[in-house]
């Protein structure tokens, strides 16, 4: 087994672990939805600069798994975000509108791989981690300051309710196999 194999096993371990908890949840537990997404862009853009300045096939391997684990951070905490700040149908249209974003967000990045890959995709990663920095600011500047602002008054977290639980774990037992 190759050096890369023995780094590449745990890093793939630890991602899809079902058992794992991931890096954002103690964050999320005490800071408000705001400081969460921006820490995790923040770090997401810091890890693709590094990426971006990696070298070896062992460097790449573990910039890559830094990247992901930095994604783990941000997602959960924005995607509990529209749910808290939505009710019923109006959730639903947020999380619809969440998911346009994330398709456009795609296509953008498609275009921009299309026009920066000719460069080289150093410059890619380097980009990219821009428009993560520049998120992280944007994210500091207009997503609401406080645990209540975000949650309420009572500052209670959205628990999911346990069909959909039910419906996730079944969804990934079904994809698993």
């Amino acid at each position: 087994m190759s050096t890369s194999a023995h780094i590449a096993w745990p890093i793939q371990r630890s991602r899809t672990d079902p058992t794992r908890r991931t890096p954002g949840t103690a964050a999320r537990i005490r800071s408000a939805p705001r400081v969460v997404v921006a820490t995790g862009l923040g770090a997401t853009g810091v890890c693709l600069l590094a990426l971006s300045a990696a070298r070896t096939p062992e460097q790449i391997l573990v910039t890559v798994a830094l990247v992901g684990l930095a994604f783990e951070i941000y997602e959960p905490a924005s995607q509990e975000l529209v749910a808290q700040v939505a009710e019923g149908e109006q959730r639903g249209r947020l999380y619809a509108m969440l998911g346009a974003a994330l398709v456009a967000a795609g296509a953008i990045a498609g275009v921009m791989a299309s026009v920066l890959l000719p460069i080289g995709v150093r410059w890619l990663m380097v980009v990219d981690a821009a428009t993560c920095l520049t998120a992280s600011v944007v994210a500091l500047a207009f997503l609401p300051r406080s645990r209540r602002e975000a949650f309420g008054r009572d500052g209670r977290r959205w628990r999911p309710p346990a069909r959909l639980i039910r419906l996730t774990a079944a969804s990934t037992a079904f994809a698993v196999g």
